[in-house]
């Protein structure tokens, strides 16, 4: 069971029963079928989909598997031990690095694999369940009757949370990010806090190259313990809308003089002239 919070009303997602299980898996057999007597897309198929569609080529493939490899060492690099902690925290940033470009490099292959008969199939499965786990705290009841009721831009927040815990149900793990070799090694160094972000040994954001910002990735400096101000890449001060805060000093001549600066000249007022009545 998972319990969360949107606008102030408490929700719970139960563990599916054995029925609930069983009759998931009748529907997801079911819509499998149907889409594959439709002529749907097959899993085995996705690759020559792709490179039909030029959203993969054997470069990629070639790089994916490089980059899987490269993993896998770094892994047991990590998990080996025996080099300078400071060489494994690197080894470990490079890892989220590279797991991150694999992720993006199989964008185009999930979208597509959501469209195959397995793809169909395992959704629908999973929204069955959604709509039989997914209920109010308070009174036990479902929160949602159909699976159209799933897509209505009303219900966005409740069901984007709900599928993440229904999700962390199944797979029986509250949170796979911190499951990552390379994220559990900078956890328990204390390189990271428990959003995984990078953080110094006071506990402060920092980045890739150790320089200090805030929440929102800006730069900053600590001007105390609990106050700080926003600054460029050099480690200058600027403002909220990025310029820079310096006391201006005149310009000057080239003998060495300030040039004062000459207020805006008034313009000079349009002069009107009463036009001479013919009558007069």
């Amino acid at each position: 069971m998972s319990e969360f919070t949107v606008k102030d009303r408490e929700y719970v997602v139960n563990e599916p029963t054995f029925d609930q299980y069983n009759e998931a898996d009748k529907i997801e057999k079911r819509t499998f079928n149907q889409e594959l007597l439709e002529n749907g897309l097959l899993r085995q198929q996705v690759d020559v989909e792709l490179k039909k569609r030029g959203l993969w080529s054997d470069e990629q493939e070639q790089e994916f598997r490089t980059l899987s490899t490269e993993l896998n060492d770094s892994e047991f690099r990590l998990e080996s031990g025996g080099i300078k902690l400071t060489n494994a925290k690197e080894l470990a940033l490079d890892m989220r690095v590279k797991r991150g470009h694999m992720i993006d490099m199989l964008t185009s292959r999930a979208n597509l694999d959501s469209a195959t008969c397995e793809g169909i199939a395992a959704d629908k499965r999973f929204k069955y369940l959604l709509i039989q786990c997914l209920v109010y705290k308070d009174s036990g009841e479902s929160c949602f009757q159909d699976i159209f009721q799933l897509d209505r831009p009303e219900n966005f927040e409740v069901v984007n949370k709900g599928s993440e815990e229904l999700f962390s149900v199944l797979n029986g793990s509250r949170n796979t990010d911190e499951n990552l070799p390379e994220n559990k090694f900078l956890k328990k160094y204390g390189f990271v806090n428990n959003e995984l972000s990078l953080i110094d040994k006071d506990g402060r954001l920092i980045d890739r190259n150790d320089k200090h910002i805030n929440e929102y990735g800006q730069f900053i400096n600590w001007t105390s313990e609990k106050t700080s101000i926003l600054v460029d890449i050099g480690g200058r001060e600027i403002d909220k809308d990025g310029n820079f805060v310096v006391d201006f000093v005149l310009f000057l001549d080239e003998e060495g003089s300030p040039i004062e600066e000459e207020k805006e000249k008034e313009k000079p007022k349009r002069r009107t002239s009463k036009k001479v009545s013919a009558a007069s």
